[in-house]
């Protein structure tokens, strides 16, 4: 993704990350298919054909890169209103229910703090992946989702993906305390293969486009552009400026 703007160290960490979320989530979206199809391509490492067209994860993805680049931080009024104004754009891109909800409220003007009712619960280095996982654990408030973390790090990295899943959940049950802990393990395991990483998180399968986009931002800030391939940045469905 190119913007015609001067070099920000902050921003171009968020925009190698959109870059590997956004290639992530369309990669993910691809084993919605067969699954003998599935099994054959996993066995083959082999990835679909192109295009690969990227969801809401993305979509939302780009909001907060938009608004990141428009404030110089998370604005919550401004992150909202974006939100709600790319939904409009382009409302099918597989918005959950609730999620489609909340955002047309928000755009026939009611105030965000009111349509969500509850609902939604630095720069540098990465450092290694066990690292991550304590700082992901340090900066994530008491709740089911730290605990998942917290059992994540406790897993350590060499366990399989079947047992990872069994213990953390794969975001089939479409909730953060089911899905975060599982992609954070997954990253922390391959943060320095984006690669690796996205076909590990595909093998556990669930929401594996939430799972590999999760992946991919983390693993893709780490790694940076050109860690991600280039082969894979080709098939990715092309990505809106940055306004």
């Amino acid at each position: 993704m190119k913007t015609d703007r001067v070099s920000n160290p902050k921003l171009d960490l968020a925009l190698a990350s959109l870059d590997g979320l956004s290639v992530g989530d369309a990669f993910g979206e691809t084993f919605f298919s067969p699954a003998g199809a599935i099994v054959k391509r996993f066995a083959e490492r082999r990835p679909a054909p192109p295009p690969w067209f990227w969801t809401d994860d993305t979509a939302m993805a780009i909001g907060i890169v938009e608004t990141l680049a428009k404030c110089g931080s998370i604005d919550q009024d401004e992150l909202a209103a974006t939100f709600a104004r790319n939904h409009s754009r382009d409302p099918m891109r597989g918005y959950g229910a609730g999620a489609r909800q909340i955002l047309r409220q928000i755009e026939i003007g009611m105030r965000w703090q009111a349509a969500s009712k509850g609902a939604f619960s630095g720069s540098g280095s990465l450092g290694n992946g066990a690292a991550m996982l304590d700082v992901a654990i340090d900066l994530t408030p008491g709740s089911q989702v730290r605990v998942g973390i917290e059992r994540a790090r406790n897993l350590g990295p060499d366990i399989s993906v079947p047992t990872a899943v069994n213990a953390l959940g794969n975001g089939m049950s479409i909730t953060a305390p089911d899905t975060v802990p599982f992609a954070l393990w997954n990253a922390s395991r391959r943060i320095d293969d984006f690669e690796d990483a996205l076909w590990e998180t595909a093998t556990g399968m669930g929401d594996v486009d939430t799972t590999c986009a999760i992946v991919g931002g983390i693993v893709g800030a780490a790694v940076g552009r050109a860690g991600i391939p280039a082969e894979w940045l080709a098939a990715r469905e092309s990505l809106p400026p940055i306004t």
